[in-house]
């Protein structure tokens, strides 16, 4: 075979039209057994058609015969034919002392055909096409859930138009979105002037900036406007830097939705300005835009957790996650995306808990971690517990055992399975003030 084989992931998502440009801006090369692709070849994307290549990390500053250490191989067979971008940085090893040395090799370990796909047409086509450019990501969570939404379409060739639009929506980046338009007005700028100025451009925000300082941002609602009134602030004379909130949460334009979803519900704001290529803000996220595009979004379940009165609240709460996952999944959401958005939500979910069982003073002087997989973002589903409570120096109180054997009993209820290793705040050994950690920690490091 010397051509492309389009069935075959990364090209079977491809059009005619992006098919018939790959075609175009290819050409096969020949490799010698123990042959290796020049640096001008090491610019140029390749799908192995027949052979074997072998990718190894070269350090051209040894004195022992240049050190080499294998990466990969990559190979053709009747069902599988391997690519790799020989273009790929060294970045794995960039906090090594030596990175500035080391480069990959290509080599033939027999005689190989390879397809020398132009660089320029590969980046063509990752712009153009998101699962292309997901497929040939580093981020094997991108790359596991681009090849499950391939497969799904060459399945079932019939998916629904929400279910298209719901992935085309979170796949792509924020610059293809509505955004609010930039408003800004001064620190010293008062209430009254602030309420005006949002009442003429029908918004509910305003980006504030201090004239000393135009490179600190800041914001104003119309939930800080209220506050104003409610304790009777003089409006006309009082300036918005006493309302306004100046540690701003913000986004890049070329960032996908899914980013800036996550980044919502990880710092519960409902609004996130938009940086563009020049540094500048260009527009802001809402909140309520957002959601006006998903459905069963992990925003509304965490806004359901922040206030649940009782744990039997919290409970039918943590059922809606498992709906969440699937939900998500099932449009095609990257199990990455989904793996971080549950482990925010799970995290909620442990600190709501804490709160509805202990009083306010414990609640002051503790902390809940959590550790394992569930800790490391690095599962979807409820895995057994792995927590911890950590005490602030000198707190103590009598019931610290009863409410940690409360929260792990509850939690187990609600579905997290009790750790058979007793790794959890039930355990003395986990529940600690900071300096006996910091101890622990060094003693274990140390020992």
């Amino acid at each position: 075979m010397t051509r492309l084989d389009f069935s075959q992931p990364p090209f079977d998502v491809l059009s005619a039209s992006e098919r018939a440009s790959v075609t175009h801006r290819s050409k096969v090369l020949y490799l010698d057994k123990g042959q290796s692709l020049s640096p001008e070849q090491c610019q140029q994307f390749y799908v192995v058609l027949k052979g074997h290549i072998e990718q190894r990390l070269i350090n051209s500053a040894s004195t022992e015969n240049e050190a080499e250490e294998f990466v990969a191989d990559y190979s053709a067979t009747d069902t599988r034919n391997d690519w790799f971008d020989a273009r790929k940085p060294v970045s794995i090893y960039s906090l090594r002392p030596d990175s500035t040395h080391l480069s990959y090799r290509y080599t033939a370990t027999d005689q190989s055909l390879l397809l020398q796909v132009e660089a320029e047409a590969i980046d063509r086509l990752s712009t153009q096409n998101h699962l292309v450019r997901h497929l040939l990501s580093g981020d094997i969570s991108e790359r596991v859930q681009a090849l499950e939404q391939s497969a799904s379409k060459s399945k079932q060739p019939s998916t629904s138009s929400s279910q298209v639009q719901h992935q085309q929506l979170i796949l792509q980046p924020i610059s293809q979105l509505p955004l609010l338009p930039v408003h800004q007005i001064s620190a010293d700028d008062s209430l009254l002037t602030a309420s005006q100025v949002m009442t003429q451009a029908g918004l509910k925000h305003l980006l504030v900036h201090k004239e000393d300082d135009k490179e600190t941002l800041g914001i104003i609602t119309d939930a800080d406007i209220c506050r104003a009134v409610s304790q009777q602030t003089d409006m006309a004379n009082t300036s918005c830097q006493h309302f306004a909130k100046f540690e701003l949460h913000t986004i890049t334009s070329d960032q996908d939705l899914s980013d800036a979803l996550l980044k919502m519900i990880r710092y519960r704001v409902h609004r996130l300005p938009v940086i563009g290529d020049n540094g500048q803000v260009i527009g802001v996220l809402g909140q309520s835009d957002l959601l006006a595009y998903l459905s069963n979004n992990s925003q509304l379940i965490s806004t359901q957790i922040e206030h649940a009165q009782n744990i039997e609240d919290l409970h039918l709460t943590v059922e809606h996650i498992g709906e969440f996952i699937r939900s998500q999944h099932a449009n095609g959401i990257k199990i990455g995306v989904i793996s971080r958005m549950v482990q925010t939500l799970n995290a909620h979910v442990f600190t709501k808990l804490w709160q509805l069982i202990v009083p306010s003073d414990v609640f002051n002087n503790t902390c809940v971690i959590v550790m394992g997989s569930e800790g490391r973002g690095e599962q979807i589903m409820r895995t057994d517990q792995d927590n911890a409570l950590i005490l602030s120096d000198g707190f103590e109180h009598a019931e610290l055992a009863n409410y940690a054997d409360r929260f792990n009993q509850t939690l187990a209820r609600m579905g997290y399975p009790l750790c058979d290793g007793n790794i959890m705040m039930t355990n003395p050994m986990w529940r600690c003030s900071i300096s006996q950690f910091s101890q622990q920690g060094c003693d274990w490091c140390l020992g």
